[in-house]
């Protein structure tokens, strides 16, 4: 997606409104604020696994805002030891990876959320001991070679992925000395020279972790105030995570 064109005046309006006292946003909405986010899996009956996301749309009428479907599907590649599975998604969960990568990933993890990885048994083709010749069997009670493999679930059962609850939360604080915010509509993006992309998990038995971190755009950040924004972006990211 590309970036709007902002004039001059256009762009002064909105950082003047960012660093007023009390913050005028475009929309309405405090710095900190996120648009409405709705999340609905299961959406693609064919997918291990789908999800559709949708942010700031309209409640009344369902218009505006972002809308983006993810689907992930697996295939079985190899029925060797251990076993080789691959995993494809839909292409549309990333329609502008350079500026915002971070924030799309999201969607692919609400699509691998709702993933079941059927169970399966492997299988061996052999001929009949002592029968007729050229009689051949699925044998599945001792399997040394597996050369094919049967699905003891449906498309919709199975098991899920491990490791849940460690899947990153994604934040973007979009600075704007002395100020940040969140959620920037696109005409506030591209007023804002600088972004910092945060990426945090909240493992179940653990303290949270910073997973990953990127600076976009120009300009520099001290040591006390780049500690500063990381709390800030873990206490939005954990809100995230719990809502």
């Amino acid at each position: 997606m590309a970036s709007p064109l902002v004039s001059k005046a256009e762009k002064s309006y909105i950082q003047t409104g960012l660093k007023s006292s009390p913050p005028l946003r475009l929309d309405g909405r405090g710095l900190h604020d996120f648009r409405a986010v709705a999340l609905e899996t299961g959406v693609t009956p064919l997918a291990n696994g789908s999800a559709r996301v949708s942010i700031g749309k309209s409640p009344h009428d369902g218009g505006g805002g972002t809308e983006v479907l993810a689907a992930a599907k697996l295939e079985v590649e190899d029925v060797n030891e251990g076993g080789v599975t691959k995993v494809e998604y839909s292409p549309v969960a990333y329609p502008h990876l350079p500026s915002s990568s971070l924030d799309d990933l999201q969607h692919d993890m609400a699509a691998l959320w709702d993933t079941k990885v059927p169970r399966t048994r492997r299988v061996e083709y052999r001929t009949r001991k002592g029968g007729s010749s050229g009689v051949k069997w699925f044998d599945t009670r001792k399997i040394t070679n597996a050369t094919d493999f049967e699905l003891s679930d449906y498309w919709d059962e199975g098991e899920i992925l491990d490791g849940r609850d460690r899947w990153p939360v994604c934040v973007t604080l979009n600075l704007a000395p002395p100020i940040h915010y969140l959620d920037a509509l696109s005409q506030e993006e591209a007023s804002t020279m600088s972004h910092l992309l945060l990426a945090f998990s909240f493992p179940r038995s653990s303290a949270p972790t910073l997973q990953a971190m990127r600076m976009l755009g120009p300009g520099e950040l001290d040591l006390t105030g780049l500690k500063n924004l990381v709390k800030d972006g873990e206490k939005y990211a954990l809100g995230v995570h719990t809502a």
